[in-house]
């Protein structure tokens, strides 16, 4: 038993030696170096002064404020107006352009373009004057006036005088006993002036220079003791006016207009009467002609009724 222990100790040995040829000398313990993975180098940029940030402001636009227009009246647009066609004719040989045919519609101008007016003046009738006046303007504050009428008997006159005693009584005493009106010419003429800018054509106040002429005609008969029969003689009183007057005329919506006037002037006067001759025999000379003139104040007022156009 002792050889066989000898003998599995010889084969361990031999195996063990043959392990150590095969296998090198342990060497001593080395610890891993580890190397380290390159490091990227970053390039720091130098620092740069701060700036502040500018903003561009956005593009103003440009208004240009239109030059002040003059003050216009307001202008009212007419209703468009229907066109009907009227189909073109087809002659045998050149036809013919068409032409359009617009119908008809009452229209209101803005303002009124008035030229003429006609008036009566029903107050002068107790100055025994019936004129007829027309009115036409030239511009639209400039007009001319003029007028015509007949005259006949002066109440005024005969109320505040007898017409018996228009003329002056002669020297015996005795003047006309009879006298009887007869018709006369009566003519005025002027030029209006309306000084308000903004006063309708026709209307507003107004002054004027004014020329009047008039004649008032009658028959007296003058009788005496030295007549065979009364005698007649044909008298006038001619009145010849220079007046400034002022007023306001008003014209209405229907056209109607009203004159309000009243100024002053000068007047000539002229009156041709007879006195009865008191030397006269067998009736040679009965009547001596007696014709004054004078220069008188004048002063004139009355209203006008009329229509514009």
């Amino acid at each position: 038993m002792k050889a066989i222990h000898i003998a599995i100790y010889i084969i361990v040995l031999g195996l063990s030696g043959l392990s150590a040829q095969n296998n090198p000398p342990p060497q001593p313990y080395q610890q891993p170096q580890y190397q380290q993975p390159p490091q990227q180098q970053y390039q720091v940029p130098p620092p740069q002064p701060a700036q502040q940030p500018q903003y561009q402001q956005p593009p103003q636009q440009q208004y240009q404020v239109p030059p002040p227009q003059p003050a216009q009246q307001p202008q009212y647009q007419q209703p468009p107006q229907q066109q009907y066609q009227v189909p073109p004719q087809q002659p045998n040989t050149v036809p013919q352009q068409q032409t359009t045919v617009q119908p008809s519609v009452e229209q209101v101008p803005e303002v009124r373009n008035i030229k003429h007016i006609i008036k009566c003046e029903p107050t002068l009738l107790l100055n025994g004057d019936l004129p007829i006046h027309y009115e036409y303007f030239l511009f639209k504050r400039m007009s001319l006036e003029a007028g015509l009428g007949l005259t006949f008997r002066d109440y005024i006159r005969d109320l505040a005088f007898d017409f018996n005693d228009l003329l002056s009584k002669s020297p015996e005493g005795k003047g006309s006993e009879f006298a009887r009106a007869r018709l006369g010419v009566s003519f005025r003429a002027g030029v209006r002036f309306y000084p308000t800018k903004k006063a309708e054509r026709g209307s507003g106040p107004y002054f004027a220079f004014q020329f009047q002429a008039k004649s008032y005609n009658w028959v007296s008969e003058y009788k005496s003791e030295k007549f065979s029969a009364p005698i007649e003689a044909n008298e006038k009183r001619n009145f010849t006016d220079f007046n400034l007057i002022f007023g306001k005329q008003k014209v209405f919506k229907s056209n109607i207009t009203i004159d309000m006037y009243g100024g002053l002037g000068v007047r000539s006067r002229t009156i041709k009467r007879y006195k009865i001759n008191p030397s006269s025999e067998n009736n040679a000379t009965p009547l001596l002609d007696d014709e004054k003139t004078d220069l008188i104040p004048n002063i004139v007022a009355g209203i006008k009724l009329g229509f514009a156009f």
